[in-house]
């Protein structure tokens, strides 16, 4: 008995000496990166290699993803998964600069560790040098009727038409870099992507539904990839080589009649199909929704200040509109000043001004002044491209495009066209 009580003082002092030997030991549920490659602020250029060097530490690891983040809003590029093992994995990849979509600027490599609960990143700041953009042209969409046409017309060559495409209410827009033009007709016929320098079809973006089903209601371009929505309530976002970077699917019975992108975020104007209630909304990419305010007017452009503050250009009751639309809250502020007639396009020139065409001409507006400045000289437009490179404007009237400097408004060029434009972009070229 004497032993069997001592063995039960024995154990007993094992499992205090146990317990408080593990007393302030805290092991941690994240794994730990650090990156040894690229160094902070490393230069790189367009086709050179970014040698990524990492130690990972966890016992539990399962993968890692290597992605280059834009520090200016433009999204996340090149990414690279792979599997990884604990408890220290030493990571070794090279990534070729070869992606076509990346603009020059400053970026981040991230490295993201992941075990089976957690995740943790590490980041280092590099900078991507591209040579300057260049201006390649002008990029036109011709409505004729059951069918429409394309036209560059090249600064420095001959102008490539390409006719009798099928498509019916088509609209357009234009990626930046690589320089592609899109067009989405919202009856008969597939979306199209143009290479901007040679007229080639790259792609197209099959439609649903029968021909005369009104399914392309909205598309929007800017640095490297566009937006597209359609009436099935599906918003897609792609690069210019026709990748989904990602799909906001809106919920049942939405659907999405205009939708642009601003500061990683997505204003749209959707539309309840059973009630016909129309709303501005705010969307971020994972489909979170921000803001939402009934309307009963249409937009036309949308403008972002910061992520939740906009601009939008709309047609009311009594016609053309621009106001102020705060996402946080759904408050909208009217302008102090008068547009005359429907609205029908605009750009934007800084984030405090606006080139506004609507059916009674074109007007300059400052947000931070009061009041308009109707652009007589401008004459008529149904369209307008700002070039920013150039600091000029393109005037896009029925027979003919007009170029203008900014400075003064002083024309530098007429070119003739054939009738029914609809849509007009400045076309972009990077010699790397």
């Amino acid at each position: 008995m004497c032993y069997f009580w001592g063995m039960v003082k024995v154990v007993k002092i094992f499992l205090l000496v146990m317990i408080f030997s593990n007393c302030g030991k805290k092991t941690s549920s994240f794994p730990e990166v650090s990156i040894n490659s690229p160094t902070s602020g490393a230069v790189y250029r367009q086709s050179e290699f970014i040698p990524v060097r990492a130690r990972i530490s966890h016992e539990n690891l399962r993968r890692y993803q290597v992605s280059i983040v834009s520090t200016q809003g433009l999204g996340q590029f090149l990414t690279r998964e792979g599997t990884a093992t604990g408890p220290d994995f030493q990571l070794a990849i090279d990534i070729e600069l070869d992606h076509q979509n990346m603009p020059g600027g400053n970026y981040r490599v991230r490295v993201t560790a992941y075990t089976d609960d957690d995740q943790a990143s590490a980041e280092q700041p590099i900078t991507f040098i591209r040579a300057p953009l260049q201006n390649e042209g002008l990029a036109v969409i011709f409505d004729q009727g059951a069918t429409y046409d394309v036209g560059f017309f090249p600064f420095d060559g001959p102008a490539k038409l390409i006719t009798q495409q099928l498509g019916q209410k088509v609209k357009g827009a234009i990626v930046q870099e690589p320089g592609v033009l899109i067009t989405a007709p919202e009856e008969f016929g597939a979306a199209q992507v143009f290479d901007v320098k040679t007229g080639d079809l790259l792609y197209t973006i099959p439609r649903q539904g029968p021909s005369n089903f009104p399914y392309f209601t909205s598309i929007s371009g800017y640095t490297n990839r566009y937006v597209v929505a359609n009436y099935l309530g599906f918003v897609e976002v792609r690069e210019a080589n026709g990748n989904v970077v990602h799909n906001l699917e809106l919920d049942n019975n939405l659907i999405a009649e205009f939708a642009i992108r601003g500061n990683d975020f997505y204003f749209m104007q959707i539309e309840n199909i059973l009630d016909k209630r129309r709303e501005w909304v705010l969307y971020n990419r994972l489909g979170t929704r921000f803001g939402e305010r009934l309307t009963a007017d249409t937009a036309i452009m949308a403008f972002s200040v910061q992520f939740d503050d906009w601009w939008v250009l709309y047609n009311g009751v009594n016609g053309a509109g621009f106001d102020r639309w705060r996402a946080g809250t759904g408050a909208r502020t009217p302008i102090n000043a008068t547009l005359f007639g429907r609205a029908l396009d605009a750009v934007q020139i800084t984030p405090t001004r606006y080139l506004i065409a609507t059916t009674q001409g074109v007007y300059d507006l400052q947000t931070q002044q009061s009041g308009v400045i109707p652009r007589g000289e401008l004459g008529n437009a149904k369209k307008i491209a700002f070039d920013a490179l150039q600091n000029r404007i393109a005037v896009l009237d029925e027979n003919e495009i007009r170029e203008y400097r900014l400075s003064n408004f002083q024309l530098i060029r007429t070119l003739s066209l054939p009738s029914g434009g609809v849509f007009v972009g400045y076309t972009y070229k990077r010699e790397d």
